[in-house]
């Protein structure tokens, strides 16, 4: 890793916590998807250039440039109504809490959101997933005939003679 002067030093360190803000504010380069694709073109042609810079004048004026950048994002994503119109659900289960989503970009987008400690997020694909690794024939042919009945626990019932049967190897 080169070595870098401390105005140097102190130019990447104020670019590095300004992206760092973003992720918190807008969730883990949520940002740079949700911008105009022509700001999020320039961004990373500027990003791209700065990394390759090794002239400790230049570098320092590409880091304050990145920062200006995103500055620019981050007033065109408040204008034009930032992470309000993320659809999300939360609920407080076992003292977890839970929040569900619909996609990546989403789960990206509620994470500044999140309260509490552990927060477990899920996207839709995920939650099917885990449904239909369980079986969800009984249980879609129940909803099915009654509809807005809800699902309270599940309980699995292995044949008790067969909990001590020896390993099959």
């Amino acid at each position: 890793m080169k070595e870098w002067s401390k105005p140097v030093e102190a130019a990447i360190a104020s670019f590095m916590t300004a992206e760092e803000q973003m992720n918190k504010r807008w969730g883990w380069y949520a940002w740079f998807k949700m911008t105009t694709p022509e700001i999020a073109a320039k961004y990373q042609g500027a990003r791209e250039r700065y990394l390759k810079i090794t002239n400790p004048d230049e570098k320092i004026k590409a880091a304050g440039n990145l920062v200006k950048g995103l500055k620019v994002i981050d007033d065109q994503l408040r204008e034009a109504g930032g992470v309000s119109d993320v659809f999300y659900l939360q609920a407080r289960i076992s003292g977890r809490n839970y929040y569900f989503v619909n996609d990546k970009l989403d789960m990206q987008r509620v994470i500044p959101l999140m309260k509490g400690k552990d927060p477990v997020v899920y996207m839709m694909e995920e939650i099917v997933t885990i449904i239909e690794a369980h079986g969800t024939d009984v249980a879609d042919t129940i909803k099915s005939a009654f509809p807005g009945s809800t699902v309270h626990s599940i309980q699995f019932k292995h044949n008790k003679d067969q909990l001590d049967d020896e390993i099959p190897f």
